[in-house]
């Protein structure tokens, strides 16, 4: 499962920093539905390759446990199984700003900022560290 958190973190680190540089005019349009759901949960994108379906489960009990950990909210879909997104939170968000360059730490700031879920997780982090100091 640690190979399975660490691409997720991963992806979740670089679509964070990607969707920051759009901001704010390209960031509201993109169909990832980044701006009001997070990062898109899409294996088969991050892969580049069908999943099997034990993979599959693995990466979904990797999902969990990070919930559980307080490093990710999951999004599901309006049927409610499947995992459509998935957001950091603020155990995760510490570590991405901690380890970021200042134009990531930048990037990262901007796509919370003009993300409607990514605004109060902002305002815990700024409110809880000086990380948010960076993308001031």
């Amino acid at each position: 499962m640690p190979d399975e958190q660490a691409l997720i973190r991963d992806e979740i680190a670089g679509f964070t920093a990607y969707f920051g540089g759009l901001c704010p005019h390209g960031l509201y349009r993109h169909p990832s539905g980044f701006c009001h759901f997070g990062v898109p949960f899409r294996l088969v994108e991050w892969l580049d390759r069908p999943l099997d379906p034990a993979e599959r489960k693995r990466f979904s009990r990797a999902a969990e446990a990070m919930e559980r950990e307080g490093a990710i909210e999951r999004v599901n879909s309006e049927a409610g199984s499947r995992t459509t997104h998935v957001r950091p939170r603020l155990a995760l968000l510490k570590e991405l700003f901690a380890a970021a360059d200042d134009q990531t730490a930048r990037a990262y700031y901007d796509a919370l900022n003009n993300s409607s879920w990514g605004q109060p997780v902002l305002a815990e982090l700024e409110d809880g560290t000086a990380v948010g100091e960076s993308g001031e």
